[in-house]
């Protein structure tokens, strides 16, 4: 008896870990897509100015299509269309079969940062799109879980060059200010602002590593591309049994904190 009620209850155990793991899946993607909302939002509001030179009628319009650009990517990237209040479709295209959540976390915080030291809204939105693939690519090229190389990218355009030699990236000052000659900039690297920086180490990203452009589309039917989506599509299946149960417990926490 004894034996039977610790098989049911370890049994209880692992289905209420299981249950927990699936809840967190779905409530982790809210919680990204209004960080992912927000960041949009904030670039803008601070080019909202701008929006008649890009042939937009308003600002609204602007900022929509920063929304609709960075959709359409990803949709390419996951296979997911996202809807204006955030909720999954999935699609019949083809697509790299990404995790959404941890693509759009990812672009959020590229959004972010590349808005905090003044770059153009245009800009932010070419970063995040050129750095979204980008980590594809690598993550395809050197067998590296995605999570790791779009930290180490988000790591070098900030200025962590030793985060991005192991892709045979280099992003140091010296190079840097090469880069800055070539295209007619006579300004030192040491006189230049965070965004000027940010730009040159864009550049020099970009350039080093055409070797991997368009890797996981070319090689996504090896063995290690298929496991490695075969791993992100558990956790959007995870996410989708998450989706089906969050409106309950969103009605039962608050009752349970009380």
């Amino acid at each position: 008896s004894l034996t039977k009620s610790y098989a049911a209850i370890k049994l209880l155990e692992r289905g209420t870990k299981s249950l927990s793991k699936t809840l967190e899946n779905s409530m982790s993607y809210v919680e990204t897509f209004n960080y992912w909302s927000v960041a949009l939002d904030k670039i803008g509001a601070d080019f909202s100015d701008q929006f008649g030179q890009y042939g937009y009628d308003s600002a609204e319009a602007y900022t929509k299509s920063f929304y609709e650009r960075l959709k359409t990517l990803n949709k390419k990237m996951t296979g997911y269309s996202i809807g204006d209040s955030g909720e999954l479709q999935l699609t019949d295209s083809v697509g790299l079969a990404l995790d959404i959540d941890g693509l759009m976390n990812y672009q959020a915080k590229i959004l972010s940062v590349t808005n905090s030291v003044g770059l153009l809204g245009e800009t932010s939105i070419d970063v995040s799109k050129a750095m979204s693939m980008l980590a594809s690519d690598f993550s395809s090229l050197t067998n590296t879980k995605l999570d790791t190389v779009m930290n180490n990218l988000q790591s070098g355009l900030i200025g962590q060059s030793r985060a991005l030699y192991k892709y045979g990236v280099d992003i140091t000052n010296a190079t840097l200010q090469t880069y800055a000659f070539e295209n007619g900039i006579t300004k030192t690297v040491s006189a230049m602002t965070q965004g000027e920086k940010m730009q040159l180490r864009m550049l020099a990203i970009l350039d080093q590593s055409k070797v991997a452009w368009g890797d996981a589309a070319n090689t996504i039917n090896s063995v290690a591309n298929q496991w490695r989506i075969f791993g992100q599509q558990v956790s959007n299946v995870s996410r989708v049994f998450g989706n089906l149960l969050l409106p309950i417990v969103q009605k039962v926490i608050p009752v349970l904190n009380g």
